[in-house]
């Protein structure tokens, strides 16, 4: 059982060992699937990273049609609702960002989103998970209104990549 609280969220009034479990079946299976969720969370590469930034990840379990992942910079967090490296690295690098300064944007901001998708490619592709690299929604796939600006300002917040 839950209660709401004055600002909005749910809460839980009972501990587990005070709920009968009616449905052992149902219990079980998704008993195994939060570990599933656990061991893949603890199998990402560079999981090392973000932990030793402080940075919280976990899963969740995300509605039809909704976010994939997302970065909470006030939180510190990244969750993820997929088992897909590239939304993986996509909110690792909203947090590098977040962590260089160089996150200005609030939610989904092209150029924000723009620097999320291209930089987790190529962190995917010099980690070697070159298969897992989303590339088919990089910079040369999008058709946007600002796109040309986006790899100015994207070259502007990574100089290495800079070829001239």
């Amino acid at each position: 059982m839950t209660r709401g609280t004055p600002w909005g969220r749910a809460v839980p009034v009972f501990d587990r060992e005070q709920i009968d479990i009616v449905d052992a079946d149902t219990w079980n299976k998704q008993t195994e699937l939060n570990r599933k969720a656990e061991r893949f969370i603890d199998e990402l590469p560079l999981i090392g990273v973000a932990r030793a930034w402080g940075l919280t990840v976990k899963s969740y379990s995300r509605k039809t049609g909704g976010a994939q992942g997302w970065f909470r910079r006030d939180t510190g967090a990244i969750a993820i609702g997929v088992e897909n490296l590239a939304t993986w690295a996509h909110e690792l690098i909203h947090a590098a960002d977040h962590r260089l300064g160089t996150l200005k944007e609030r939610g989904q901001h092209w150029l924000s989103e723009t620097v999320a998708e291209l930089g987790g490619a190529i962190l995917l592709y010099a980690a070697v998970y070159e298969r897992e690299a989303d590339t088919s929604s990089s910079l040369t796939q999008r058709h946007h209104r600002g796109a040309s600006m986006a790899h100015h300002s994207t070259v502007r917040r990574f100089p290495r990549l800079e070829t001239g």
